[in-house]
């Protein structure tokens, strides 16, 4: 392609910490919002409660109302007991995700062990079996069970790097 092969590090930039928000704002409506405007090519900055003063007839507003499900899921290997990480990104089965692994060699048919007491004290366990790396750099993992109901006690909402705090509120 030549000199004009676009690179990651061209969207590279510096963004100072302070300028990064560390909890949702509230209420909902206060948060800021850039409004390119296409007639003059302006930027406006407002916040999301305005958002009608932008809005014409016919334009279309697309809603996303999907949720954060607790993916991120710490376990133990089986039988050594060392840290591993997942992070479910797609559901392929009933017990079968694909997922990120993080943790020293996770070999292709390793075993990892979730295992901890709910709010009601009864104890809970969930195995999985790493499988093949995937095209998109992941791992096949195979459960023993349906891993959903597992997710809320053994998992934690994945955050991005630059987010520090826990957060309050998982919905959020």
């Amino acid at each position: 392609m030549g000199d004009s092969e676009v690179k990651t590090a061209d969207f590279d930039y510096e963004l100072p910490s302070r300028l990064i928000a560390q909890t949702p704002t509230e209420p909902r409506d206060a948060a800021r919002l850039l409004v390119v405007v296409r007639d003059d090519g302006g930027i406006a900055h407002t916040r999301f409660r305005e958002l009608g003063e932008y809005l014409r007839p016919g334009d279309l507003v697309v809603c996303n109302d999907t949720r954060v499900i607790h993916a991120r899921l710490f376990g133990h290997k089986v039988p050594t007991g060392g840290k591993v990480e997942l992070l479910l990104t797609a559901k392929r089965e009933a017990t079968v995700w694909e997922a990120l692994t993080r943790g020293r060699r996770v070999p292709v048919g390793g075993v990892v062990e979730f295992s901890g007491v709910d709010a009601r004290s009864t104890a809970m366990n969930l195995r999985a079996e790493v499988g093949e790396r995937i095209a998109s750099g992941g791992r096949l993992v195979r459960f023993d069970q349906p891993v959903e109901p597992f997710m809320e006690q053994f998992g934690s909402v994945p955050l991005p790097p630059y987010i520090h705090r826990k957060l309050e509120d998982p919905t959020r």
